[in-house]
């Protein structure tokens, strides 16, 4: 669990947000790779909840191309 005072363009006043979150990850097969699921359930503090979930893999510098 953690908090984070989050700003809107439509306010100049922050408000805290509490994560309740969870980080998942697992071996993805035939790969050196690792893929992650990140779920967190927002709690705005004012009866609002939101479900947010995230999905990544590892990335190297080797992986990115600069052009």
């Amino acid at each position: 669990m953690f908090e984070e005072q989050v700003m809107t363009t439509e306010s100049l006043t922050a408000r805290s947000v509490t994560h309740h979150a969870m980080l998942y990850e697992r071996t993805i097969q035939d790969a050196e790779r690792l893929e992650y699921l990140l779920l967190s359930a927002e709690d705005d503090g004012e009866g609002s909840f939101m479900l947010v979930q995230n999905v990544g893999v590892d990335v190297a510098s080797i992986d990115i191309d600069a052009i």
